[in-house]
């Protein structure tokens, strides 16, 4: 019995520092930012952010794909969810799409973003969430 609870514990108390370990973009003190985005306030450094990383994901994608796949949607939604680490490096890439060429072509070009300015949170640099929705409009 004492071996099942210290079993708990010890999964808790690992699950639990593994949630601590990163942070929700929009809980972080100061967000990451890409590189080229200086800005005079935090939200305008966000906005920029958001909008570079949206402009360089569907500039380095691989658009022919989607008429080699057949799809019959008109707009294709591609979701993808990473980390951003403490030294601004993107890691643990997740990818939601229709087709799993398109997600191995996402992770294929989130790979190519260049490091990040990380975020911090109570003043330290942390890993942080990042969701990235991308719509591609075919025709």
């Amino acid at each position: 019995m004492r071996l099942v609870a210290l079993f708990l514990f010890l999964c808790i108390g690992i699950s639990s520092f593994a949630q601590e370990d990163t942070v929700s973009f929009s809980k972080v003190d100061i967000p990451p930012r890409y590189r080229d985005c200086s800005a005079s306030s935090i939200e305008q450094e966000t906005l920029c952010t958001q909008k570079s990383v949206e402009a360089f994901a569907k500039q380095k994608f691989n658009t022919g794909l989607f008429k080699n796949l057949n799809l019959n949607e008109k707009r294709i939604r591609v979701y993808a969810q990473f980390i951003i680490d403490q030294n601004g490096g993107i890691k643990d890439i997740k990818v939601r799409t229709p087709h799993p060429q398109l997600q191995k072509e996402t992770k294929r070009v989130l790979e190519l973003l260049p490091s990040f300015i990380p975020g911090k949170h109570d003043n330290q640099p942390v890993n942080t969430t990042y969701t990235l929705p991308l719509v591609f409009i075919l025709g």
